[in-house]
């Protein structure tokens, strides 16, 4: 997809050229089709992103790769959609520089499990469990010092003299490090990439990210763009209560609300139960807070103390405003030609559907899908269904 340019130029001698995006998915591709594709695709100024779908045979993928690695590139895998064919999408910027990253998080929060520290484990994840240090912690920095288990990264080497305008990136589970990197390096510019599916059963390892012909199994391959990128994100929710103004949180514990009797799960059983009155609802129903321009899901409550559980890393902050959302409408329509769309699925064990084989075909859009869900901005999104859209500005 590409811009067209708005009004008239004047004078003979003005010339001006468009930055432009090239998406296209080729289901069921073969070498030689890759290889044309290309061919027909590039400039020399160019930067590619693809994702091969973890349904390819795995006896094909040096050869599907191959091609991709003679150029300015990045890649990774993707999760297939239900009953989708295996597919390779492509996506190729006309400027763009692209660069690989080692930095990655820790992992995520483990909510209401028992770990014992062990060997192997960094000085961040051991943070608080010698005997007085959770204590000492707590009185000198706070509950959010004690919750903060690594020091926020101000750069990434990689990207030092680069113009950047806008972000594409394929990362592994855990790329915080990454984005607040990004943020304190180009604080205006967009970022948007998927959260890749992870290959041990394909290649042997966690996450798979080609740069060029370099391969990674862990940290983020991107794309520097000489051009900002719009970004939509349609998450599918609904606001279940007005905003809510937290007195109280521990960590990823929402402790207080400032309205009414304070008590956040009593808050929203009230919500849902004036919400469902009369009608059925379904037991497994999965909710969220909305904090900011983020979606995060609750994982758990109790009534009685009123303390809800939610899947974030970062600690909730007295007097942030939050929102509880649920799921009551349909998604937007499918991707139109052109488009470039990341999509979060379901957990995998919810995916239903086998891939099918066909004729090889090229089709222009590229719809790309993770059940770890996709980059945005500062955060990642992890909401079932959700979806973002990118076109250029």
């Amino acid at each position: 997809m590409s811009n067209r340019l708005r009004g008239a130029l004047r004078g003979p001698s003005v010339t001006r050229r468009l930055f432009s995006v090239k998406a296209h998915t080729l289901y069921s591709p073969t070498p030689a089709q890759v290889e044309q594709y290309l061919g027909d695709s590039l400039s020399s100024t160019s930067a590619t992103a693809y994702l091969l779908s973890t349904s390819i045979d795995p006896s094909r993928l040096q050869s599907l790769i191959s091609p991709l690695q003679s150029i300015s590139s990045i890649g990774s895998f993707s999760s297939p959609l239900p009953g989708q064919e295996p597919s390779l999408s492509i996506v190729t910027f006309d400027k763009g520089v692209t660069f690989q990253t080692d930095l990655s998080g820790r992992p995520p929060v483990e909510v209401g499990r028992f770990k014992r520290p062990g060997q192997g484990l960094r000085n961040d994840d051991l943070k608080g469990t010698e005997i007085g240090e959770g204590e000492a912690i707590r009185k000198e920095e706070g509950w959010a010092g004690l919750w903060k288990g690594e020091a926020e990264t101000s750069n990434i080497p990689e990207l030092s003299g680069v113009s950047a305008k806008s972000f594409f990136l394929l990362t592994d589970g855990r790329p915080t490090p990454v984005l607040q990197g990004l943020h304190a390096m180009f604080p205006r510019a967009p970022k948007l990439g998927l959260v890749t599916a992870p290959t041990p059963f394909l290649t042997g390892r966690p996450h798979t990210l080609i740069h060029d012909r370099s391969i990674a199994s862990a940290g983020t391959v991107g794309v520097a763009i000489d051009h900002e990128i719009d970004v939509t994100i349609d998450f599918g929710l609904s606001p279940l209560t007005g905003p809510l103004t937290v007195a109280s949180a521990q960590g990823n514990l929402l402790m207080q609300f400032e309205e009414g009797n304070g008590n956040p799960t009593q808050t929203l059983m009230a919500a849902l139960h004036q919400r469902d009155a009369g009608k059925y609802s379904e037991k497994d129903e999965e909710l969220f807070l909305k904090i900011e321009d983020r979606m995060v899901k609750i994982l758990s409550g109790d009534p009685s103390r009123g303390a809800l559980s939610l899947d974030m890393v970062e600690p909730l902050r007295e007097g942030q405003t939050v929102q509880f959302m649920h799921r009551d409408r349909q998604m937007n329509g499918p991707p139109s030609d052109s488009d470039v769309l990341l999509q979060t699925l379901p957990s995998s064990e919810e995916v239903e559907g086998t891939a099918i084989q066909s004729a090889p075909r090229i089709q222009p859009g590229v719809s790309i899908a993770s059940d770890k869900g996709f980059v945005y901005g500062n955060t990642v999104c992890v909401v079932p269904h959700a979806h973002a859209r990118m076109s250029v500005s």
